[in-house]
């Protein structure tokens, strides 16, 4: 914990060591350090997410279908066969 910190919580816990002033500074110095933490977190989940590329296949010999994932991964799905119903069965 830094010492500004310390201080601020300090001054929160006994009010009645620091003028009106100092309390309204403290308690603002706060409420921006809080959004400054928030705007951080949101640029980070935002960078995180702008990194995930959408999925791209690509189909080979129509037997099975290569997906890109985010970081690069890749995962190869082998295709069902169609169905299809024989007229001449009995």
């Amino acid at each position: 914990m830094s010492s500004k910190k310390k201080l601020v919580k300090n001054a929160l816990e006994h009010p009645e060591l620091y003028a009106p002033a100092e309390l309204s500074f403290f308690d603002l110095w706060l409420r921006k350090r809080k959004e400054k933490k928030e705007a951080k977190k949101k640029e980070k989940q935002e960078s995180l997410l702008s990194r995930n590329s959408p999925k791209i296949e690509t189909n080979l010999h129509d037997q099975m279908t290569v997906t890109n994932e985010d970081g690069d991964r890749q995962n190869v799905f082998a295709k069902e066969p169609q169905m299809y119903t024989d007229e001449n069965y009995t």
